[in-house]
């Protein structure tokens, strides 16, 4: 075993909230660790979920360094593994790629590569056409919200499943996923009886009340627009229900005649439809004692299961042939090495002296699984993260792991229990608030920040919410709130990077709304106000100057390519009109212009450049940043 391991706790836990120096207690550690000679800064293993948070926790760890004098730790930082999870995966295949028997350098799919290839696999997926021929059956009808269609929701379900498979480390087709997922409906379901005895007592509820109103309601009865299209569908519901075959397969058939229109204010029907109407209520009541619906779940998620693990298999054998890998290979690839490979865990674990896991609350299973052979095999670890901060559960993150490892080992858990980002008032309404909504989970946080002459909350309270246009209303109201403050001229903060006090500025303003539309009406009232918004909008890749862009790098990637020539020459950044381009490629079959010669310096030499001077040496040459400034939207 390495000897440094035995010099530090095998396991350390650190509950943190936000703002209570997660980064700056991490980056202490370890240098302490450092200076102490407890581990050497090369042989450091920190994890993290995003590239920026990497580059700021190796930056904090190399600035304690140079701060205590230790310039040789400090270079020697650049060869520890301060990554994202996934680059930390890549490096350990790359590194054994001879014991994995992949290639060192494997080649990773771009999203619409992964796309496509995820497509092709679905489209060669049995299981699909069962569900397909039946999309509403399953609960698959047109969203208006989204404006997603049945066929795109299902896609979306297989794709979440796929997910979740992934995020469990799925190598190849199990049925225990399926015999699980069964059992967990089964469960939460409970008991049943008979279905013909409550579909029979249904049928005849129907039958009776038909029979005693063979007519709607809607003319008879109905005094408003809601009452009438209310009466019209319950008598088409009831009219299916007469036919038994419906009962035993239509739930939603059932459900709907669970909530049959009775008396209401202004509004009354006859005393015996009530009766009657009521005991059809009644014994559709017993749907959630039907097995039916149990059974169509059971259909559901089994066909559900079944196509994401056909999916998965496609996709697999697509990529292997390619040689290609995804984000979620690297972590799979490196978990199964070393899982089947011992030396090569413990090689590994020679070489590492501690390893840090930020945000670990965001973790996956199969990310912990990779992780914690690590700390088993004896690697000393520091684990990072909070519960309330737990975002990724749509990449099949489970913070219930975090929440289990913090429950089995209580003695190596020290929460952080201070506040340095938020002022005192703001952060004593937060604690007041935080245990009536995580309960005794909730770790109070003692208030370090500075003082703020801003009030920590202010509420505008719209006592009757307006019947159209309300967004727009408060959105008014906000705006010129907002203006007040900046205008005021006594507004202060305290600037985060320079530390000092200023006055408040628009950019220090976030607004926060639940939808793209009610955002854009927010920055619409903002700017007829008078006041500078940035927001992101729809359609980037469609503005003009983009378009541009594109079609300058399509050709320097391909100077053949007469679309792109052709586009760039009449624009105002070339000398053509259209018929005179058309004309030459007519004529030459090429386009002869000015700026096509610049960009003919470039395509030269393409292979020698990185993406990121491409780009930019493509956005030069072009010149297209003085000819959009002279544009009428310029600012914007």
């Amino acid at each position: 075993m390495n000897s440094h391991h035995q010099k530090l706790s095998p396991l350390t836990i650190i509950p943190a909230g936000a703002g209570s120096g997660k980064t700056y207690t991490v980056q202490q550690r370890l240098g302490e660790w450092v200076e102490n000679g407890l581990i050497a800064p090369e042989r450091i293993v920190a994890v993290t979920f995003t590239e920026a948070a990497a580059a700021e926790l190796r930056e904090r760890i190399r600035t304690r360094l140079l701060e205590n004098g230790n310039l040789e730790g400090a270079l020697k930082l650049d060869q520890a593994y301060i990554s994202t999870i996934h680059g930390f995966g890549l490096k350990i295949l790359t590194e054994f790629s001879f014991e994995g028997g992949s290639t060192p350098q494997p080649r990773l799919l771009n999203d619409d590569e992964q796309t496509a290839l995820i497509k092709q696999a679905l489209s060669h997926a049995a299981k699909v056409k069962e569900i397909s021929r039946d999309l509403a059956s399953f609960g698959y009808k047109y969203q208006f919200n989204s404006g997603k269609g049945a066929e795109d929701l299902f896609r979306d379900d297989v794709l979440s499943i796929i997910t979740l498979l992934r995020s469990m480390g799925w190598q190849e087709k199990n049925e225990n996923y399926t015999k699980q997922a069964v059992g967990w409906i089964k469960e939460q379901y409970g008991s049943t009886v008979k279905a013909g005895t409550i579909t029979e007592q249904l049928h005849k509820s129907v039958i009776a009340l038909l029979t005693a109103y063979p007519n709607s309601l809607a003319d008879e009865c109905g005094t408003s627009a809601a009452a009438i299209n209310a009466f019209k569908s319950n008598f088409k519901d009831l009219h299916s229900a007469s036919d038994k075959s419906y009962l035993e397969k239509d739930w939603d058939l059932w459900q709907r005649l669970r909530g049959l229109r009775l008396s209401k204010r202004g509004c009354p029907v006859p005393e015996e439809y009530e009766k009657l109407a009521q005991q059809v209520m009644d014994a559709a009541d017993q749907l959630p004692f039907h097995p039916g619906p149990l059974l169509h779940a059971r259909h559901h998620i089994e066909s559900l299961i079944e196509t994401g693990q056909d999916v998965l298999h496609h996709y697999s054998e697509a990529k292997r042939e390619a040689g290609l890998v995804d984000y979620t290979d690297m972590i799979a690839m490196a978990q199964s090495l070393l899982s089947q490979n011992p030396k090569v865990l413990s090689t590994l674990v020679e070489r590492i002296d501690c390893m840090v896991v930020d945000e670990f609350q965001d973790t996956n299973p199969l990310q912990f699984s990779l992780l914690w052979m690590l700390k088993e095999a004896g690697v000393p670890t520091l684990i990072v993260g909070d519960l309330k901060q737990a975002i990724m559960g749509f990449q099949g993150a489970d913070a219930r792991l975090f929440a289990a490892i913090e429950n089995q080992f209580p003695a190596s858990t020290d929460p952080l229990t201070n506040n340095w980002r938020s002022q005192p008032k703001l952060m004593n309404f937060v604690n007041a608030v935080g245990p009536g909504l995580f309960g005794d989970a909730y770790t109070k946080l003692d208030p370090r920040g500075d003082k703020s002459e801003l009030e920590p909350l202010e509420i505008i309270d719209f006592y009757e919410k307006p019947r159209s246009g309300h967004h727009l209303v408060r959105a008014g109201h906000v705006g010129i709130r907002l203006k007040e403050l900046l205008e005021s001229g006594d507004q202060y903060i305290v600037d985060r990077r320079t530390k000092k006090k200023r006055l408040l500025q628009g950019g220090d303003i976030a607004i926060l709304a639940p939808t793209k539309n009610v955002m854009a009406q927010y920055a619409q009232v903002l700017r007829a106000l008078g006041l500078k918004v940035r927001l992101q909008e729809e359609g980037w890749a469609s503005t003009r100057e983009i378009q541009i862009a594109l079609q300058a790098l399509a050709y320097v990637a391909n100077p053949m390519d007469k679309h792109a020539a052709l586009y760039l020459s009449v624009t105002e950044l070339g000398e053509l009109s259209l018929e005179e381009g058309l004309s030459q490629i007519i004529a030459n079959g090429c386009v002869d212009d000015t700026l096509l010669t610049k960009l003919d310096e470039l395509a030269s030499n393409v292979a020698e450049r990185t993406i990121y001077a491409l780009v930019t040496d493509t956005l030069y040459h072009l010149g297209i940043f003085d000819v959009v400034a002279l544009w009428p939207d310029a600012a914007q």
